[in-house]
């Protein structure tokens, strides 16, 4: 591709924002704050972390309220919907 000046430039693919919030976020949960004597242990606390984050995890479409607070107002509100 070339930009407006004539000169050849790459396509550089850009993520978007809440991907490059997750990744810090795992980052800083895992890598930087812990010591992994082999990849496995790594490997363990990420299938450990991703479960714990998104279950805590305020949402907006949510109207701020983790999973579990959301299930658990509905399921109070309105509990023939379960049934």
């Amino acid at each position: 591709m070339k930009d407006g000046r004539g000169i050849a430039t790459c396509y550089q693919r850009w993520t978007s924002g809440p991907l490059e919030r997750m990744s810090r976020a795992i980052k800083d949960a895992t890598v930087k704050g812990f010591h992994y004597d082999d990849h496995d242990q790594l490997q363990t606390h990420l299938a450990d972390f991703r479960p714990a984050y998104n279950f805590a995890h305020r949402l907006k479409t949510l109207a701020g309220l983790t999973p579990y607070e959301y299930v658990r107002k509905i399921w109070t509100s309105e509990p023939y919907r379960s049934s």
